[in-house]
């Protein structure tokens, strides 16, 4: 069992369970794959018993198929969350690591003990050179580094990890300016027409969330026009924009719009579109935003809430960042994921480093590739969806965007 095709995740007798102590490098499952494979990716699909169990599993690579010793195998990666639900779980290896016939599942070495899974799926790369950087936004790898370098551009610093052919880098980017601090805030209306609710808060520095101390914007418009911008006083390419909800209306800014202007236009699908925040918020959060690298240069950035959302827009503190090197940019991938809409730009390539060079020929604004059946479909349109600009959930499909490195 967990290779055997079923996936049944609540009937008990298929389920692989493995009980034992991982401290002492019990735990593991591994498959033979029988030939050398350049390993791209490994799907865990949890079960109804013991799923969290899984949390923060490792999937490792060897050549030998021979009972398991903890670090004496190639780390593939480790699942960087905590495992609550029935689901799948991906974990994408490292690009630069060889050939393996081996993959192998193992709880962390402060695993709870009884391991139980479903199935595995291990998928080999379809283009071994074909390779793009992923980063993790505010997460840092807290292990001694092997080379550490003064600062510079992320773009030097990638560059001198393939020279050393490393797997990971971590790069400090509060070395940027918020450019937005002190900055003329505006906004629609605000809460009782009160100045303890006023828009200018969002950029006066102070990061108290509690609305009733004063320091937090709060709109009394209704969602669907209500708005808050900032004035840069000029132009910027925008790399990214983080937002700080207040402490009790935090639910109000589920999936949040981010965007920008040279004209002060506030009307949804207008303005450019920066970005679309992914998440519905469980709590008062801190939530950043990467921008689309292909739109302008702007001078006043905007912010609004998801459309169907009624009332009480708002942020304690809104931090906005322009690109270091307006011509340094990254392709971001995220699996399993496609923005269903339609467009005219709908291909067939056998890659989707090809898919990616029609969208840079198109100058668009993001791609869905579908891993199967090669389908290549590229967006453009800066001005975004009125009905929502988030890619769902689909199996085989990888959603691509233009990031500033």
């Amino acid at each position: 069992m967990g290779n055997d095709g079923n996936y049944n995740q609540s009937a008990l007798c298929y389920f692989y369970v493995m009980t034992g102590d991982p401290t002492h490098g019990e735990n593991w499952w591994m498959v033979d794959l029988v030939e050398k494979f350049f390993i791209d990716r490994v799907v865990v699909y949890s079960t109804a018993a013991y799923s969290d169990h899984l949390s923060q599993f490792i999937i490792g690579l060897s050549n030998l198929f021979t009972p398991v010793k903890r670090n004496f195998y190639e780390i593939c990666d480790q699942y960087l969350l905590s495992v609550v639900t029935i689901s799948s779980f991906e974990v994408r290896c490292y690009a630069n690591l060889p050939e393996f016939k081996v993959v192998v599942l193992q709880q962390p070495y402060n695993g709870p003990g009884t391991l139980s899974f479903a199935e595995v799926e291990v998928y080999a790369s379809r283009n071994p050179n074909s390779k793009l950087w992923y980063r993790q936004t505010n997460y840092r790898m807290l292990k001694p580094a092997a080379l550490k370098k003064t600062p510079s551009p992320l773009l030097e610093c990638l560059i001198q990890c393939v020279t050393q052919n490393c797997n990971t880098i971590n790069y400090n980017r509060k070395l940027k300016t918020n450019i937005a601090l002190h900055k003329n805030a505006t906004t629609d209306v605000y809460y009782g027409d009160l100045d303890c609710n006023g828009p200018w808060h969002a950029t006066d520095g102070s990061y108290d969330n509690n609305r009733i101390n004063c320091y937090c914007y709060f709109g009394g418009g209704w969602g669907l026009t209500a708005w808050l911008m900032v004035d840069l006083e000029e132009e910027f390419n925008i790399d990214s924009i983080t937002l700080y909800t207040e402490n009790i209306y935090w639910y109000k800014m589920h999936q949040f719009i981010t965007g920008g202007s040279n004209n002060k236009t506030t009307v949804r699908g207008s303005y450019y579109i920066c970005n679309q925040y992914e998440f519905e918020l469980t709590r008062p959060s801190v939530c950043p935003v990467k921008c689309n690298a292909n739109i302008p240069a702007v001078r006043y950035v905007i912010v609004q809430q998801r459309k169907d959302m009624t009332l009480h827009l708002n942020a304690c503190e809104l931090e906005i960042y322009a690109a270091k090197v307006n011509s340094s940019k990254l392709w971001n991938k995220q699996s399993d994921r496609r923005l269903v809409k339609w467009t005219p730009y709908t291909y067939n390539r056998t890659s989707a480093h090809l898919c990616l060079i029609n969208c840079i020929q198109l100058n668009c604004d993001s791609v869905n590739y579908n891993n199967l059946t090669n389908a290549c479909e590229i967006f453009q349109h800066p001005f975004g969806y009125y009905e929502g600009n988030l890619p769902t959930f689909a199996k085989s499909w990888d959603y691509w965007q233009l990031f500033y490195a």
